[in-house]
């Protein structure tokens, strides 16, 4: 027997909504015009499992670590992102996007304006806009959930 899709996606999302209930696992889907996130507080494991679970649903995410505070307040170090494949032509101006820059770096950065065959981006904690430019040939996609997830309290001393 074989289960429509449509099926499987909304018990999957009702089973993320039981879980955030009870403390389990916190989600947050982003898209362009969203202005809250997810306080929720997990443990690694319970963000990565969350994670892993969501990249599943969208064939051809991948997932990205946060490193950095570019992205403050709403995206810290502690952070997995859940980023799946977007169209050129479907990006608009808020949308937080990953690219790869040419350093080697995937980075988890905001549109700020469509310069035609190029975009200008910046992490919103940022004074200026990324010295590089999101194309199609560096866009990895949009991020589609943020799982966060507490930093222990007892790290060693470095």
């Amino acid at each position: 027997m074989r289960i429509p899709r449509k099926l499987c996606r909304r018990v999957f999302h009702y089973a993320l909504m039981v879980l955030t209930a009870f403390g389990i696992v916190a989600c947050h889907h982003i898209t362009a015009g969203e202005k809250g996130y997810s306080t929720t507080s997990l443990t690694y494991g319970q963000a990565m499992a969350a994670a892993r679970i969501t990249q599943n649903e969208y064939p051809g995410s991948i997932l990205l670590q946060a490193h950095g505070i570019s992205m403050l307040p709403k995206y810290g170090n502690n952070t997995i992102f859940v980023v799946k494949p977007i169209a050129w032509e479907d990006l608009r101006v808020g949308m937080d996007v990953a690219y790869h820059r040419p350093t080697g770096d995937d980075v988890v950065h905001q549109l700020l304006a469509n310069g035609g065959d190029f975009w200008i981006i910046k992490g919103i904690n940022n004074s200026i806009p990324d010295v590089y430019h999101v194309t199609r040939e560096n866009l990895l996609g949009q991020v589609w959930s943020a799982f966060s997830y507490d930093l222990p309290n007892n790290l060693p001393e470095e």
